[in-house]
């Protein structure tokens, strides 16, 4: 394959690895969307919503996006890294609220 094609299969790869995370992240949402209605604990919501929002604009940015810029790519590792810690914070809450639930 060129160099042209071979970076779309790349950024096509990319971006669906991104959406299954973000499919996982909705699902975790409406696990604490559940906890906060069912046991009426404060579950966070706000982190997973954060994530996936940043996750779909990185998904958007590989299509959309110069990939020669500098400026760019820095921007794609922001969106990356607001999305991680996003979903891991939210994720480690939300497990502390389940288990609270159970004692």
């Amino acid at each position: 394959m060129n160099a042209p094609a071979s970076e779309s299969v790349y950024s096509v790869l990319v971006a669906v690895y991104i959406l299954t995370v973000l499919g996982l992240n909705f699902i975790t949402f409406l696990i604490s969307d559940f906890y906060r209605k069912k046991f009426n604990q404060p579950s966070p919501r706000t982190g997973f919503i954060a994530a996936i929002i940043l996750g779909l604009l990185l998904a958007g940015s590989l299509f959309f996006g110069t990939r020669e810029s500098v400026t760019a790519r820095v921007v794609q590792a922001l969106f990356l890294t607001g999305c991680s810690v996003s979903s891991m914070i939210s994720s480690v809450n939300l497990y502390l609220t389940m288990r609270k639930v159970r004692k």
